[in-house]
C-alpha cells in the first residue's frame, strides 16, 4: 500500500477511529471518510516551521474531525411527518393539537394565587405571562435587575411543576 494514497488515509482513518473514537462510527463510512479528509488537508497545509512534526499535525486534525462527527449527532433531530398515524388512526399532528387545548385549560389566576408562591413570584409571573410585560419593564417596576426577574421566574415555575408532580403522586396512590 503506497503511502499519502487514499486507501492509506482510509486505513489510518479506521485506527484513528478505534484509538480514539467510538465503535459505532465504524458503521457509517461517510464518518471514517470526514476523519481521511481531514488529515489529507492537514498533509496538505503542513507547516514545518510551526515546531510539530507532520503526523501530529495529521493526529490532531484527525481527533478534530472526530469531536465535529459528535457535535454533529448530538445536534441531529429526527423528524417525524405529522401526518403519520399512530396505530388507533389518529394523526400526530391532531395529537399536538389536543394536548395544546388540554393546557389552555389550566386556570393561571388559580394557579396563582396558591399559598405556594410568594407574592412577588406571582405578581412577577402575571406580569410577564398575563400582562405581556418584558423582564426589563419587571425589573423597572421592582427596582431590580433583569437578572433578579429572571431567576424569580425560574424559581416559580420550579415550584408549579415540583406542586403538580406531588399532586400527581398522591391522586396516583390514592388510586392504588
Amino acid at each position: 500500500m503506497e503511502e499519502y494514497s487514499l486507501v492509506w488515509y482510509l486505513k489510518q482513518a479506521e485506527a484513528v477511529i478505534a484509538k480514539f473514537g467510538n465503535k459505532r462510527l465504524f458503521y457509517d463510512e461517510e464518518n471514517v471518510a470526514t476523519v481521511a479528509h481531514y488529515m489529507m488537508v492537514a498533509d496538505d497545509t503542513y507547516d514545518p516551521t510551526m515546531g510539530a512534526k507532520r503526523s501530529t499535525w495529521r493526529l490532531t486534525r484527525a481527533r478534530y474531525a472526530l469531536l465535529n462527527i459528535y457535535r454533529k449527532q448530538k445536534t441531529k433531530v429526527k423528524t417525524i411527518s405529522l401526518s403519520t398515524r399512530t396505530p388507533d388512526g389518529r394523526e400526530l399532528g391532531d395529537l399536538i393539537e389536543d394536548s395544546h387545548k388540554e393546557r389552555n385549560t389550566v386556570d393561571v389566576n388559580t394557579l396563582l394565587s396558591t399559598k405556594f408562591l410568594t407574592e412577588r413570584e406571582a405578581n412577577v409571573l402575571k406580569k410577564k405571562y398575563i400582562d405581556d410585560q418584558t423582564l426589563a419593564k419587571i425589573a423597572e417596576h421592582y427596582k431590580i435587575s433583569r437578572q433578579a426577574v429572571h431567576e424569580t421566574i425560574k424559581r416559580a415555575i420550579k415550584k408549579i411543576k415540583k406542586k403538580k408532580t406531588l399532586l400527581r403522586e398522591i391522586k396516583e396512590s390514592y388510586e392504588q
